[in-house]
C-alpha cells in the first residue's frame, strides 16, 4: 500500500486594484440582498463558498479502491496547508495536485518545498494547465509526471505501474521524465464512455475537512463539451465531446448528499448541456418525481433554451440559470466561434425569465477580440439596461484571459491579440493589469471598461435599493475612463472574489 498526498488548491490569488476591491465589496453586499429576496420566495438556503476540486475527489475514491492510503489537504479549508503538507510528507510516496493556470506557480513552490524535504517523493500533476503545456511543466525539476486530460483511468493505471516499479512508457495519457531526464509523451488515452463514467465511484466526500456541509457542491450530468469556443480550454481538454452519466449514477450521488447535508439545499450542476441529451432529460424527469430536499443552479447554453425545457427544469427545482452572454458585439461572437448572436442570447434570457421561479446569472467577458471602445461602452450600458428591465437578475463580469490550451493562446496573431507575458499567477479574470492587449485597446483600457461595468452594476443596485449615497469614485468623471487606473495601487488578495 502506498501513501498518497492529494493537495487541493481550488481557488487562486487575485491581484485587484483598490477601485475593484471597493466596488466588488459593495456589489457583493447588494447581490446578497437581491438573491435573498428570490431565495426566500422559492425556499432556497444558500451554502458556503468554500470549494474543492470535484475531479480530485473522484480520483481519490479510485485510488482508495486500489488500496492506497489517501491524505487530502484543502487550501480553502486550511490557509496553513503548506505547513500541513510538510508535517506529513515523510510518510508520503506520491503527491498529486490538479493545476489551473493561475495556481500553477503556487503549486510549483509547494512542490519545491516538498521535494527539498523529501526528494524521493514522486509528484503527479493533472488539470488543464499541464495538459496544455506538458513539456513546459516537466522542464521544472519538481514535476515528475503529468496526467494529460481526463485522469480517472490514467491515474489508476499510473498508480499500479508505479507500485510495481514498471516502466511508465506503456501508461497512456501521461508525460514524464525518463532516467535520462528526457521528456516522454505517451499515447493519448481514449475518453471514458457513458458506461465507464457511470461505473466510477462517487467523489470521496468523506475526505473533506469539516465535512460536506462546509462546501459548495458541484454536480455533473455530463463531462466535456462539444463546442469550440476560442477562449475556452475545455474543448481541447475534452476533445470536443461530451459524455453523459446514467440517471441511476446521478441519483445515487444525491442519495449520498441527502444523508450528510443539512445546513443548505442549493447544489450546482456545472455542465451546460442539462436537458439536452436523452439521459439528461431522464435526470430532469427523475428529479421531478423525487421528493428531495435540494434546489439546483445550472449552466445552460442559450441556443438550447425553449420555454418547455425551462418549465420542465423549474418543476425539477432547477431555479438558477447561469448563461454566458459574453458580449453584445456579434463580430466578437463570430471571431470566438460562439455560433450565436447577441440578440439570440438575450432572447434566451427573456424565455427563461418568462417562467415563474427562475433566476438568471449572466456572464460577460470584457476585451474579446474584435471589441473596441465603442462596442464596450455599448455593452456596459446594455448590461445595465438588462438589469433594469428584468431580463437578467445578476451580472458576473470578467476580463478575457488567453489561457494555455485555447486558440487565443496558441495563435494570438489570428485574433489580433498580443500576449504580454507568461507570469501565470496573473492569468486571472479580475487581476490588474490584464496579460494581453488588442490592436484596438491597451491592457489598461480593457481594465477601465471592466471597471465601468462594475460601476454601472453598482448604480443599478443603488437605484433599486434606494441608496442615496453617491461617492465620487462612482462617477464616470472620476478618471476611470481616462487611463488613471495605471497609477492606482493594487493589493494581493488570497481567495475567491465572486
Amino acid at each position: 500500500m502506498k501513501n498518497i498526498l492529494i493537495v487541493d488548491i481550488p481557488t487562486g490569488p487575485v491581484f485587484p486594484t483598490d477601485l475593484f476591491t471597493d466596488y466588488n465589496a459593495r456589489i457583493q453586499n447588494y447581490r446578497s440582498k437581491s438573491q435573498d429576496i428570490f431565495f426566500r420566495q422559492v425556499g432556497i438556503v444558500s451554502g458556503p463558498a468554500q470549494s474543492y476540486t470535484r475531479g480530485l475527489l473522484v480520483i481519490a475514491s479510485i485510488l482508495e479502491q486500489c488500496g492506497a492510503k489517501i491524505f487530502y489537504i484543502n487550501s480553502d479549508a486550511n490557509p496553513e496547508y503548506l505547513q500541513e503538507c510538510l508535517h506529513i510528507i515523510d510518510t508520503i510516496d506520491y503527491v498529486l495536485v490538479s493545476t489551473k493556470t493561475n495556481t500553477y506557480p503556487i503549486i510549483l513552490d509547494l512542490l519545491l518545498k516538498i521535494k527539498t524535504k523529501k526528494p524521493s517523493v514522486i509528484s503527479i500533476l493533472g488539470g488543464p494547465h499541464v495538459t496544455a503545456l506538458p513539456e513546459d511543466c516537466l522542464s521544472d525539476a519538481s514535476v515528475d509526471v503529468v496526467v494529460r486530460g481526463e485522469g480517472d483511468n490514467t491515474i489508476k493505471d499510473l498508480y499500479l505501474t508505479l507500485s510495481r516499479g514498471s516502466d511508465l512508457k506503456d501508461v497512456k495519457g501521461i508525460a514524464y521524465k525518463n532516467q535520462k531526464t528526457d521528456i516522454v509523451i505517451t499515447e493519448d488515452r481514449q475518453r471514458l464512455n457513458s458506461i465507464e463514467i457511470s461505473s466510477l465511484p462517487l467523489p470521496a466526500y468523506h475526505l473533506l475537512p469539516g465535512g460536506i456541509n462546509n462546501y459548495y457542491v458541484y454536480l455533473e450530468t455530463t463531462r466535456g463539451c462539444t463546442y469550440n469556443c476560442a477562449f475556452c480550454s475545455g474543448p481541447k481538454y475534452w476533445r470536443h465531446c461530451g459524455t453523459t452519466r446514467s440517471v441511476a449514477h446521478f441519483m445515487s450521488e444525491l442519495d449520498y448528499l441527502e444523508k450528510y447535508i443539512n445546513k443548505y439545499n442549493l447544489l450546482h450542476i456545472s455542465d451546460p448541456m442539462l436537458g439536452i441529451t436523452t439521459d439528461q432529460k431522464k435526470i430532469i424527469q427523475a428529479l421531478q418525481k423525487r421528493k428531495n430536499m435540494f434546489h439546483f443552479s445550472c449552466d445552460i447554453k442559450a441556443n438550447y433554451v425553449t420555454p418547455d425545457l425551462i418549465q420542465e427544469m423549474t418543476k425539477a427545482s432547477v431555479n438558477i440559470f447561469s448563461i454566458g452572454i459574453e458580449t453584445t458585439n456579434d463580430k466578437s461572437l463570430k471571431v470566438i466561434r460562439k455560433n450565436i448572436t447577441a440578440s439570440e442570447e438575450i432572447e434566451a434570457c427573456k424565455k427563461i425569465k418568462h417562467i415563474k421561479d427562475s433566476f438568471i446569472k449572466s456572464y460577460w467577458i470584457t476585451g474579446l477580440p474584435g471589441e473596441t471602445a465603442g462596442t464596450l461602452l455599448k455593452q456596459n450600458q446594455l448590461m445595465y439596461n438588462l438589469l433594469k428591465d428584468g431580463t437578467i437578475d445578476q451580472v458576473c463580469s470578467h476580463i478575457l484571459v488567453p489561457y494555455p490550451g485555447t486558440d487565443l493562446f496558441q495563435t494570438p496573431e489570428k485574433f489580433s491579440l498580443k500576449i504580454l507575458h507568461q507570469d501565470w499567477i496573473h492569468y486571472e479574470g479580475r487581476s490588474y493589469p490584464p496579460v494581453y492587449r488588442l490592436e484596438s485597446l491597451t491592457e489598461h483600457e480593457i481594465y477601465n471598461y471592466f471597471l465601468q461595468s462594475l460601476v454601472l452594476e453598482l448604480k443599478y443596485y443603488q437605484e433599486i435599493f434606494r441608496d442615496q449615497r453617491s461617492p465620487s469614485s462612482l462617477s464616470m468623471k472620476s478618471g476611470i475612463m481616462a487611463g488613471g487606473i495605471k497609477e492606482v495601487p493594487f493589493s494581493k488578495v488570497k481567495g475567491r472574489l465572486l
